[in-house]
């Protein structure tokens, strides 16, 4: 085997790969949003959410959220969001603009 470097002692080292397998005592469930719905306003973390104003649109409001990477252009939110809230995903970061111009925007559903 010419080449390759056997690891005896089976430690981690550097810039090598291990394949790891983890055990947890309960499952939890996480929220999770496409990662264009968070958005960065003066740095903090930020998505926002609709609240349906009955005429057809939607009063949006800022909420501050703690987010963690999930995986597959997803973001798991921590904190700041509840199940079943509607969050602006498409056009977020238009509704983050009109926000830093001092205008929240209505919208039109």
């Amino acid at each position: 085997m010419r080449g390759v470097v056997l690891n005896a002692r089976g430690r981690l080292r550097p810039e090598t790969f291990a394949k790891v397998w983890m055990q947890s005592p309960a499952m939890q469930s996480v929220i999770t949003v496409p990662d264009s719905a968070v958005q960065r306003v003066d740095g903090k973390f930020v998505v926002f959410v609709a609240h349906p104003d009955g005429n057809g649109g939607a009063r949006l409001v800022k909420r501050a959220v703690e987010v963690r990477s999930a995986s597959g252009g997803r973001s798991a939110v921590l904190r700041g969001v509840a199940p079943g809230e509607a969050v602006v995903v498409q056009g977020a970061y238009a509704v983050k603009a009109q926000l830093a111009k001092g205008t929240m925007p209505k919208t039109e559903h």
